[in-house]
């Protein structure tokens, strides 16, 4: 039997916000995850907007992750050491955004990789 949904109205506006949010057909740039009204403890959406070159450095670039490759894509920036505050030095703001843009790189370039072997699996048969 269906669950009963208590506020079909709140229910539709939070649906609505997510999708104005990530934009139609909402899908993981990475792993293809693609339910944006899927939703993970307090409330928090499965797909997250990555800012490609950190928010503080530009808020307005960015791509849509399921949470697991955000952290992932997160994760490894750290692991670099590319800071995630504002930087005023404008030398140290471009190295910044060419080094959080080169983990994404390689982060899409595993991708591209994974997806070539799933292809050529097909071929094979």
């Amino acid at each position: 039997m269906p669950r009963v949904d208590a506020n079909a109205v709140a229910t539709a506006l939070r649906r609505r916000r997510r999708l104005d949010r990530l934009g139609p057909d909402p899908v993981c740039f990475f792993c293809g995850y693609s339910n944006p009204v899927a939703l993970m403890g307090r409330s928090r959406t499965l797909l997250q907007e990555d800012h490609v070159y950190g928010r503080e450095r530009d808020s307005e670039s960015t791509i849509v992750l399921c949470r697991n490759c955000h952290a992932e894509i997160t994760e490894d920036r750290m692991r670099e050491g590319i800071p995630m505050r504002r930087e005023c030095d404008p030398k140290r703001l471009i190295g910044s955004m060419l080094r959080a843009r080169s983990t994404y790189l390689e982060k899409e370039a595993e991708t591209m990789r994974r997806l070539a072997r799933l292809l050529f699996r097909d071929d094979d048969g």
